[in-house]
């Protein structure tokens, strides 16, 4: 990463990543995908989560020159403070997490505007 990358940049590729995974993951034809953000100050770190209903555990692959994926998690792993994976709570899926240093302030300082075309868009 750049010397002018913020920790903004940073989540944003590793939460990018996370979610591509989960995406990718085999499960269920109306699986959901979630994702959680949670900021410690006392910690100093910006924790980001994606579960999905997927089988299987993700692992760092090991990849050849030629082949265009499989590197998400060598940039997530390159790019978090840590990262893991734990059993989501009734048995189905995982949850991947990854926990970023955000001794800063990585939220805006004042309001943030929301056009009336965001809000109308169906999130869930």
């Amino acid at each position: 990463m750049s010397a002018n990358t913020t920790p903004i940049d940073t989540a944003e590729l590793v939460l990018s990543e996370l979610v591509t995974n989960a995406l990718r993951a085999r499960a269920p034809h109306d699986r959901q995908v979630g994702v959680r953000i949670a900021h410690s100050a006392q910690e100093g770190l910006l924790r980001l989560e994606v579960s999905d209903a997927g089988e299987g555990l993700p692992e760092v692959q090991s990849t050849s020159e030629g082949e265009t994926g499989g590197r998400g998690l060598l940039l997530v792993e390159a790019l978090a403070y840590r990262w893991g994976v734990q059993g989501r709570q009734g048995g189905v899926g995982k949850t991947v997490w990854a926990g970023l240093k955000a001794t800063e302030t990585i939220v805006p300082s004042g309001p943030v505007k929301v056009s009336d075309s965001d809000l109308s868009r169906d999130y869930w």
